[in-house]
This record gives structure tokens, sequence and C-alpha cells, in this order.
């Protein structure tokens, strides 16, 4: 089929080879993905310990830190993942934001944002209440802040804490 298979497979083998040369940025330490969160919101009581865990998939891992919060009935978790060793696993996370139909009605809001230069996307369902704020960040991390018992608006003020420019590209 190929009359020149050995020049295909050399141009294959250097095109690996340029793409495993290219500057790699480090996978966060756990304690440093946790720390890119706050450790306490203004009104609101911490619950439980805060977590972070390394999760191995195939070939590919990636890390999450967790952070829960609440005030009275109102519960927030925050949830940072670093897709740095799993572009696909990105991928496959922002591709719907997309591809996803905005709605908009008395009860339901979905739609794409964006938010200092860091696309996104939201939702509020106020005869639920509950929201979600999902936050991609320098093409490799993944914010989510997802409510309940609480308004949209509540989970802009709480993003609002985050310095986006700590975030390593």
């Amino acid at each position: 089929m190929y009359q020149y298979p050995l020049l295909l497979f050399a141009l294959l083998q250097g095109a690996a080879l340029a793409l495993t040369a290219q500057p790699h940025a480090a996978k966060l330490p756990l304690r440093d993905l946790l720390n890119l969160m706050p450790n306490e919101l203004a009104g609101y009581d911490q619950v439980g310990k805060f977590k972070s865990r390394e999760i191995k998939i195939g070939t590919m891992s990636y890390t999450v830190g967790e952070k829960e919060f609440s005030h009275q009935r109102s519960r927030v978790k925050l949830l940072l993942f670093d897709y740095q060793d799993a572009p696909v696993m990105f991928e496959q996370t922002t591709r719907p934001w997309l591809n996803t139909a905005v709605v908009d009605s008395d009860s339901v809001k979905r739609q794409r944002i964006e938010w200092v230069g860091n696309k996104g996307w939201e939702s509020e369902n106020t005869s639920t209440q509950s929201a979600q704020v999902a936050l991609a960040i320098n093409q490799r991390f993944v914010l989510m802040l997802i409510g309940e018992n609480c308004r949209l608006s509540d989970l802009y003020t709480i993003l609002g804490i985050f310095d986006l420019s700590r975030f390593p590209k």
C-alpha cells in the first residue's frame, strides 16, 4: 500500500519525539492544588475535611481537590480538577459547554459564560434552588462551584474570591 513504509515510520517517530520534547509543566502537588482554592468563605462554615486525590485511568491521570462549606440551609462545594496529564479528559469535560443548547426560562437557566478570559458554563434551577458554575482555566484546570439552596449570584460572589492569575499555565 505504501511505497516507502520505512520513511513513513521515520516521519511518525520524529513527530512523536517532537511532541514529547516540548516543555511540559509539572502536575501540581495535591496540597498546592488545594491552596488555589479559598480555605474559608465569609459567613460559611467548613463541612468536613478538605480532600484531594489523584485519579488514574489507563495511562492518564488527573488530580482533584474538594472543599465544602455551609451556611444555614445553603451548601457550596468547590471542585478543582487539574488535567495537566490528561488533556483528553479536559476536552471531554469542556466540549459539552460548546454544544449544549442554551436554556432561559422562568425557573431554569443554562448558558455559556466567560469570566476573566476563561470560558465556562452556568446553570440555575430556581425551583430546586440549585446552581452551578464551571470554568475552564488555562486549558488545564476545571473549577466547579456547586450550590444547593443558593442562587447563581451567590456562586459568582464566591468565584470572585479566586485569584485566577495564580493558576499555572
